[in-house]
């Protein structure tokens, strides 16, 4: 005789295995779907499209970043220094096929975007595999920091000199307060203290061009929305070469100092004083960034001298 408790229970499980499955085909249990409504709908969009297009940069960065071949090189090279006019490359990039994208991948541009010139609009632009994509679009008035486009300026400047490592741009109009958080890293040794004394002056800072000329000088940028109560970090770039930066920075004021978004020239709202300070740190800034030197007249025809 087979024992008692094994005869009983077995009957028992079997049931509970199959009672799942007795009864109407509507009271079958079935794995509920989840479903997307309104935000939550277009915020899954919104993360499948970014991951994508995190996808198509990983790629495009691994691409670059391959050994290029000897004619690869050389066009890249002759690219940089003919249409960009650059005499050297980032000490750190050891193929200018590695410089040549970061030149051509992003676009600064500024325009005012007040009827009293008060407030000045800054867009970024990144130019990836899949299309032009608007990394930052930001508005600030003057306010306590001044104006965006003068922070900016001073923010490479004082990166050329060695006076600062980190600097942040303060944008606040009527509707959103936003900070570009620039961080400035040198050979990876992060804030630079670790430098020999030979690049550096006697108050503590780096003698100037100490940055382009050694390896790894590069700006890493990310914006901050809100306050510091509940305010949010986007990365906009891991870590562009300091050369680039520049680069950009300087493409982009010959055209916002022509543009009449008031019916008048930029730079006829800009004080004389304060305009020939400017082209003296316009040609500071190219000549840190290792650019050929500019004829007068050329100068001239980019960046107007005061009337």
């Amino acid at each position: 005789m087979r024992p008692f408790r094994r005869c009983s229970l077995c009957p028992l499980v079997q049931l509970r295995r199959c009672s799942g499955a007795v009864g109407p085909a509507q009271f079958v249990n079935r794995p509920v779907e989840e479903m997307d409504f309104g935000s939550q709908r277009r915020r899954r969009h919104r993360h499948q499209v970014q991951q994508l297009h995190d996808k198509a940069r990983n790629e495009e960065r691994h691409r670059r970043r391959c050994v290029p071949s000897a004619e690869q090189e050389h066009h890249a090279e002759g690219v940089c220094r003919t249409d960009y006019h650059f005499l050297s490359k980032p000490l750190h990039y050891p193929y200018w096929s590695w410089f040549l994208p970061e030149l051509q991948q992003y676009s600064l541009e500024w325009r005012l975007a007040s009827a009293n010139g008060q407030e000045v609009e800054m867009t970024l632009k990144e130019f990836a595999v899949d299309g032009e994509r608007v990394l930052l679009r930001a508005v600030g008035g003057l306010g306590e920091w001044g104006s965006p486009f003068g922070q900016m300026f001073e923010s490479l400047i004082a990166f050329v000199r060695g006076a600062a490592t980190e600097r942040t741009v303060h944008f606040s109009d009527r509707r959103t307060q936003m900070q570009l958080k620039l961080h400035f890293s040198l050979g990876g040794e992060g804030d630079g203290s670790t430098l020999e004394p030979s690049v550096r002056l006697p108050d503590g800072r780096l003698s100037t061009g100490a940055q382009t000329q050694r390896s790894g000088a590069s700006v890493e940028l990310s914006s901050v929305v809100g306050d510091s109560s509940d305010a949010q970090m986007k990365p906009l770039c891991d870590a562009m070469s300091l050369q680039a930066f520049i680069y950009h920075f300087l493409a982009s004021v010959p055209p916002f100092l022509k543009r009449t978004d008031l019916g008048v020239r930029t730079s006829d709202l800009v004080p004389r004083e304060q305009f020939v300070q400017f082209r003296l740190g316009w040609c500071f800034l190219r000549r840190e960034a290792r650019m050929s030197p500019l004829d007068l007249n050329a100068f001239d025809l980019l960046i107007p001298p005061p009337c």
